[in-house]
This record gives structure tokens, C-alpha cells and sequence, in this order.
């Protein structure tokens, strides 16, 4: 059985390695996909109707590739809207741009935006209770209000320390 196995193994090896090279992989992954192929067709040992062991490990070395292939295609798309998102939720900015932001905010006129924004960020109150301490009749209303009031402040700091927001 040992024999047989090297054998098939090594006539499966030139067409899987130049599939999965020609597919975007390397030799180590066509030696890796061609591992799973042939634990598949020990695992499984269904009797082959019309196909030999070497063209049925090679259909399924290809099939797994091609699984491989859109995981990982899945995983970088992924990638890189996380990456994307992180990047538009957190700009770089260095410590003094940092500085310039925050002494701006505090320079704001006392209002209600600043005193919503107070509200959330620095005493950590929830909406319903921002709601209920600004008189707004529900939590969604304190939710659109603190949006109103991000978008204000961002127009105020960006007129005030346009540096900080310049994108690269």
C-alpha cells in the first residue's frame, strides 16, 4: 500500500503543483493541497466508476484549491475593509494635531452640542438619560441630536485647525 501511495503521489504532483502555481499559490501550497487530496481519497475510498486514482485525486486537489482560493480571496476583502474602516474611524494624527483638536473643542462656545457631547463622552450618560435631562422626547431624538452635534463640531474644528483634518 506504501508503494502505491508514493506512486500516486508522485503522479499527481506535476499536474497539482503547476494547477495551483498558475492559480496564484506556491509549490508548498500545491504540496499541502495534494496532502488533503490524498487523505480524501484514502478516507472516502469510493469504488471509481470511469476515473483512475490519479485523475480522481486531481479533481479533488483542484476542487480544494479553488475552495482555498475564494477563502482566501474572502479573507482579504475582509482585510481590507477592516483595514479601511480603522482608517477612517481612527486618522493619523500626530500628538500636537491631537493637542490642537481637543484645545479647540474646549474653546467652543458653552452650547447645547458641546454639553450633549459633554454629556456622552465625558460623563458617560446614555442616551435615554441625555434624552430625559435635555427634555427630547425619545432616545432616538437624543440619538440624532449628538449627530448634529458631532457634524457641528467637526465644521468648527475644521475651520478652526484645518491642518488636523487634511487628508493625505
Amino acid at each position: 500500500m506504501e508503494i502505491q501511495f508514493d506512486v500516486l503521489r508522485n503522479a499527481c504532483l506535476p499536474f497539482v503543483r503547476k494547477m495551483v502555481v498558475r492559480n496564484s499559490g506556491s509549490v508548498e501550497d500545491a504540496e499541502e493541497i495534494l496532502s488533503e487530496a490524498l487523505l480524501v481519497f484514502l478516507t472516502k475510498r469510493k469504488p471509481l466508476s470511469k476515473a483512475t486514482p490519479a485523475t480522481y485525486i486531481c479533481a479533488v486537489a483542484s476542487r480544494l484549491w479553488m475552495k482555498e482560493l475564494r477563502r482566501r480571496r474572502t479573507a482579504l476583502r475582509h482585510c481590507a475593509r477592516l483595514q479601511w474602516h480603522t482608517e477612517q474611524n481612527n486618522p493619523l494624527r500626530s500628538p500636537i494635531e491631537e493637542e490642537a483638536v481637543l484645545c479647540a473643542f474646549e474653546n467652543l462656545p458653552e452650547d447645547r452640542t458641546k454639553q450633549i457631547l459633554a454629556a456622552f463622552y465625558l460623563d458617560k450618560k446614555s442616551m435615554v438619560e441625555i434624552a430625559h435631562y435635555f427634555g427630547l422626547p425619545s432616545e432616538n431624538a437624543a440619538k440624532k441630536q449628538k449627530f448634529r452635534a458631532i457634524q457641528n463640531v467637526r465644521t468648527l474644528l475644521r475651520k478652526q485647525v484645518p491642518e488636523a483634518f487634511q487628508m493625505s
